[in-house]
C-alpha cells in the first residue's frame, strides 16, 4: 500500500516496499568494520541474519547465497562511497528495490538530496539508538499478509513447517564479508554479482 505521507523520522522514499516473511536479512556496508560487526551483533540479537561489506569495493567483490531485505550502506567510505554503491545498486535487477538506509555521521540535510538522487530509502545517524534504526527496517520490511486457511490446510503446513524445524533448519548466524576475511575475494577481478557477474 503507497503511504500517502511520509511520518516516521528518517524516511525519504514514499513508496511502498514488499511483504518480507522472516527471518529479516540485512547487509552492513561499512569501511569501520569495528562499529559495523557491533551493529551486526546488535541487529542479530534481534533475530535478523546479518552480513558485513567492509567498503564499498567488498560488495561488489562479494557473492551472497541471498539477497538482501535491507541494505544499511555508510556513506563516507575511501574509493568507493556509500552514494557509489547505491547507484550501482539500482542499477542492477537484483538490488533495484531493496531498500537502502544511509548509516552515517553526517548530519541529515547535507546528503539527503544527493542520497534521494541515487535513491537511497532512509537515513539514520550513527550514534543514534538503535530503536531508530529498527523502526526503519520495520517500516520496510511489511509481515506478509494474513492468509486464511481451512482446517485440512492448516494441518499440512504445521505438519511440514515441524518436519523442517526438526531436520536442521538453517542457522541464523552472522555472516562476515571483508578485510581479513577468507570469504573476501579481494583479487576478484569479475563484476559484481548484481552488474552482470557470476561473482564465484
Amino acid at each position: 500500500m503507497q503511504r500517502d505521507s511520509i511520518t516516521l523520522p528518517g524516511l525519504w522514499a514514499n513508496r511502498s516496499f514488499e511483504r518480507v516473511a522472516p527471518p529479516i536479512t540485512v547487509l552492513i556496508v561499512d569501511d569501520d568494520d569495528v562499529g559495523a560487526e557491533a551493529l551486526s551483533a546488535a541487529l542479530a540479537v534481534e533475530g535478523f541474519r546479518t552480513a558485513v561489506a567492509t567498503g564499498g569495493y567488498a560488495v561488489f567483490r562479494t557473492h551472497l547465497g541471498w539477497t538482501p531485505h535491507v541494505v544499511i550502506l555508510d556513506l563516507e567510505m575511501p574509493e568507493c562511497d556509500g552514494f557509489t554503491v547505491a547507484e550501482a545498486m539500482r542499477g542492477s535487477g537484483r538490488f533495484a528495490r531493496v531498500p537502502i538506509i544511509a548509516h552515517t555521521s553526517l548530519e541529515e540535510a547535507d546528503v539527503i538530496e544527493r542520497g534521494m538522487a541515487v535513491q537511497i530509502d532512509a537515513f539514520c545517524r550513527k550514534g543514534s539508538s538503535l530503536s531508530s534504526l529498527l523502526s526503519l527496517i520495520a517500516h520496510m520490511t511489511p509481515a506478509p499478509a494474513p492468509q486464511v486457511w481451512s482446517s485440512k490446510a492448516r494441518n499440512v503446513g504445521r505438519r511440514r513447517w515441524v518436519a523442517r524445524s526438526r531436520y536442521g533448519g538453517p542457522a541464523l548466524q552472522p555472516v562476515n564479508i571483508g578485510r581479513g576475511d577468507e570469504n573476501h575475494a579481494r583479487s576478484s577481478r569479475r563484476a559484481p554479482p548484481f552488474l552482470g557477474g557470476s561473482g564465484e
